[in-house]
C-alpha cells in the first residue's frame, strides 16, 4: 500500500510540474486582459477628447493586448488538455489489479 501512495504522489507531482507552463500562460493572459481593460478605458477618454490619432493608437493597443491575451489563454487551455487529468491513472490501475488479485485469491480458498 505504501508503494501505491508513493506512486500516486510521484504521478501527481509529474503532472503538476507539466502544468506549470500552462499556468504561467494563464497568469500572463490575465495580466494582458487587465491591461486591455485599462486601455479600453483610456480609449474612451481619448475618444471624448476628440483627438483621432490618439484614439486610434489607444484602440490599436487595446486590440493587440486583447488579442495577445486570447492567444495565451487558448495556448494554455490546449496545454492543460494535453496534460489531462491529475488523477494518478497508473496507480489506480495498479490498485485495481491488486484488488482483483486479492479477490481471486479469496475466492479460490
Amino acid at each position: 500500500m505504501q508503494d501505491e501512495l508513493t506512486s500516486a504522489r510521484r504521478e501527481i507531482t509529474e503532472k503538476a510540474l507539466a502544468a506549470r507552463p500552462a499556468m504561467a500562460k494563464l497568469g500572463a493572459a490575465a495580466v494582458l486582459a487587465a491591461m486591455a481593460a485599462g486601455t479600453s478605458a483610456a480609449t474612451l477618454v481619448r475618444a471624448l477628447d476628440r483627438v483621432l490619432p490618439r484614439t486610434a493608437s489607444a484602440l490599436a493597443a487595446t486590440a493587440l493586448l486583447g488579442g495577445a491575451s486570447a492567444a495565451l489563454a487558448a495556448a494554455a487551455r490546449e496545454d492543460l488538455r494535453r496534460i489531462g487529468s491529475l488523477v494518478p491513472e497508473q496507480t489506480v490501475q495498479s490498485v485495481k489489479a491488486d484488488v482483483a488479485a486479492v479477490a481471486d485469491a479469496a475466492s479460490s480458498t
